[in-house]
């Protein structure tokens, strides 16, 4: 493992959540963005990427669990950040 991808692994030791899969794949960290776009001091959409190694493969669809909360992939496929080491996928509350 290069030292940036130590680098980011100990990122996601630090500061990640652990995501349990339906599929029955291993658990990984990630890191899980939530933005709120709100009228009237109430939510009208939201917005959920989750970030996580690129080493990890994630299926559109693919039910995950956060912090106890459930969410699904989007169709959208991840989008790849940096020199490709990580990823960033869409999801939708369930």
């Amino acid at each position: 493992m290069d030292s940036a991808a130590k680098d980011l692994a100990a990122l996601y030791e630090d500061f990640g959540s652990t995501v349990s899969r339906s599929n029955g794949a291993p658990d990984f960290l990630a890191m899980i963005s939530v933005e709120d776009d709100t009228v009237f001091g109430s939510a009208t959409a939201t917005d959920r990427q989750l970030r996580y190694l690129s080493s990890t493969t994630l299926d559109a669809g693919e039910t995950l669990v956060i912090d106890g909360v459930t969410y699904k992939t989007t169709k959208k496929p991840p989008a790849r950040l940096l020199d490709g080491l990580e990823s960033v996928v869409e999801l939708v509350l369930v």
